[in-house]
């Protein structure tokens, strides 16, 4: 009897100790010198001193390890460094462990930053400084470039953003524009520069002196077609040539020159070409400058024809004079 009530009784007392070891298993804090060490049973760890397979180069921390109650070769590690508010995680399949993720948090993640913002429309003066991060329909007086839509995007809490304006439709629906603020200088955008296209250069209001279109340093490595191309010319134009004052080359000078350089006086060389191409307004002007030249030294070669021919012809009517006036 006395046996059978001890048997009873400890019977009862493991089956009300028995959940207790359970989480004695789960409690236990496992200190770890590497985090690769598996040990099949689930726990909290932490270690200290090492930084072997850790998520940050942090020699310290703390977390917990679930392993699959079918299968205890898989599981997941969850810890967080001292001195760190990110949590990281990671899976061990098989032995086989993933790399560490970050788990986002108000800590490490702002939604505005990540995620696509759309707003109906933004009408405010200066609204547009402040719209970051999505893309909305502003208004000119926002601070847009145009009446149409506007996105904006960057990043480091929108101090680095890049805005792009454009034109719906009045005025002309043919216009884009950017912008970039500058984060160096607290709260400066830099201005709106406009992107050329078939429907605002190509322009019969044009003026090119008054810079109503400025545009520089356009680079083609291929081939460049249009119908029309007007060059500014800041140099003296050509027909200087044609004035009293200017003193025209000899002949013979020009010859000798050509001779020496293998090349017209002032004009570039083949070697200056081919290193550093032409400037086309400078080499038209020069062009013009050699075909005024030629047109002069032509003239005075008429001249000097025209010259003699009447030489000559004065000398046939002395001639045919004298014979006829021969017995």
């Amino acid at each position: 009897m006395r046996k059978t009530f001890l048997s009873r009784a400890l019977l009862c007392l493991c089956l009300f100790v028995s959940p207790f070891f359970a989480h004695a298993q789960w409690s236990g804090n496992n200190l770890l010198s590497d985090l690769n060490t598996w040990s099949s049973q689930p726990g909290y760890i932490s270690w200290h001193g090492t930084t072997t397979n850790t998520p940050t180069s942090t020699g310290y921390g703390t977390g917990m390890q679930s392993v699959l109650a079918a299968d205890p070769r898989f599981g997941t590690q969850l810890v967080q460094p001292l001195w760190d508010n990110n949590l990281y995680y990671r899976q061990n399949s098989a032995g086989a462990w993933t790399s560490w993720y970050k788990v986002w948090s108000t800590a490490n993640f702002d939604p505005d930053e990540c995620l696509e913002r759309s707003v109906s429309n933004i009408s405010a003066a200066g609204s547009a400084d402040a719209f970051f991060n999505g893309y909305t329909f502003a208004y000119k007086s926002t601070g847009a470039s145009w009446n149409g839509s506007l996105i904006s995007y960057g990043g480091f809490g929108a101090s680095y953003d890049t805005q792009i304006s454009s034109d719906y439709g009045p005025d002309g629906g043919k216009h884009i524009s950017f912008r970039t603020r500058n984060g160096d200088v607290p709260a400066h955008w830099n201005q709106w520069y406009e992107l050329w296209n078939s429907g605002n250069l190509n322009r019969s209001d044009a003026d090119f002196a008054a810079q109503t279109v400025n545009c520089t340093n356009v680079y083609a490595g291929g081939n460049l077609w249009a119908k029309e191309i007007r060059v500014a010319v800041n140099n003296p134009w050509a027909d200087y040539v044609f004035t009293p004052k200017y003193v025209l080359r000899p002949l013979a000078e020009v010859r000798s020159f050509i001779q020496k350089n293998h090349r017209l006086p002032e004009m570039p060389s083949a070697q200056q070409v081919s290193k550093q191409g032409i400037n086309l307004a400078n080499i038209v002007t020069l062009q013009t400058k050699k075909i005024e030249e030629l047109t002069l030294y032509l003239i005075e070669k008429d001249t000097k024809q025209q010259a003699q021919q009447k030489e000559i012809d004065e000398l046939r009517k002395q001639v045919e004079t004298l014979l006829q006036k021969k017995p």
